[in-house]
């Protein structure tokens, strides 16, 4: 597996989280995978054959060239063939409403893009088939350029609160957000949905998990008690349980599960380092 992630350049800070790259040939032991939830919202564009589905569920051909994930509720399955090409880019959910036109960011399932983005992925997908990774990439940089100057990414209070959220790893009721905003939690919460796109308690919720998911990756040894306590949770049985309630598995089975699925001589710690160093850095 070949991983690459990549900082945004200064203009794009304020909506993209990261861009990245992976390319990866898939044999019959690895071809079958889990998609855990995330703080983003994923605009990714692929060249292979994959197919995906709720977990448990039927599977079906993964939409043609590129989709959009964000705030599932819980697992994904997905099973690709032979070799794979990847572009991504993680945006908060709140750039994403604006950027790409939606009414929400919860439970995106392997969503097609919409119009407008129809030619850029075009433009995207010609690249990846030729191998053209970087060009890929700085092709999407410029769009997103674009957009932000098409469209009106002012902030406000809700996105004001969602940015603490982020800053905080999701630590952080409602009521003490609206305190200090000088707003009610009625409002804030109003302002949550319309311009973030998802409740401030599950935003709250997700961005918490994302950061224990990667923090157990990159320490698989660490305490889970003491990891409880620094992520702001009641105690571990309330970690354990908002831990299931987004994997369907507790946190030492899921490392049971991600040691199978990336064994050592497979999964270098670079690469890990790599794939989850964003955890812990939000720049506004």
């Amino acid at each position: 597996m070949s991983y690459h992630e990549f900082r945004p350049p200064p203009q794009l800070q304020h909506s993209v989280r990261c861009f990245w790259t992976l390319e990866e040939e898939h044999s019959p032991h690895t071809e079958e995978h889990l998609f855990f939830p995330e703080r983003s919202v994923r605009l990714i564009f692929y060249h292979g054959e994959s197919y995906v589905g709720l977990q448990g569920g039927a599977l079906t051909a993964m939409p043609q060239t590129s989709f959009l994930m964000g705030f599932q509720n819980g697992p994904l399955r997905a099973v690709s063939k032979g070799f794979t090409r990847v572009l991504g880019v993680d945006l908060y959910p709140w750039s994403a409403m604006r950027l790409l036109e939606l009414d929400g960011v919860q439970a995106m399932h392997f969503m097609k893009a919409g119009v407008a983005l129809e030619r850029l992925n075009r433009q995207i997908a010609a690249l990846l088939r030729s191998e053209a990774l970087q060009e890929a990439l700085e092709l999407l940089e410029d769009w997103l350029t674009w957009r932000i100057k098409e469209v009106n990414l002012e902030s406000n209070m809700a996105i004001e609160a969602a940015k603490m959220l982020y800053t905080s790893f999701g630590q952080g009721k409602i009521s003490d957000l609206a305190e200090i905003l000088g707003v009610s939690s009625r409002q804030l919460e109003r302002g949550f949905l319309h311009s973030v796109g998802i409740s401030a308690k599950q935003l709250a919720r997700t961005i918490r998990f994302e950061e224990a998911h990667n923090r157990l990756l990159l320490e698989p040894a660490r305490s889970l008690t003491e990891l409880a306590f620094e992520l702001g949770y009641a105690d571990q049985a309330h970690f354990n349980r908002e831990f299931r309630a987004f994997t369907q598995m507790n946190p030492t089975a899921f490392m049971q599960y991600m040691r199978i699925q990336h064994p050592p001589d497979q999964f270098s710690l670079e690469e890990s380092a790599g794939l989850f160093k964003r955890s812990s850095e939000v720049a506004f």
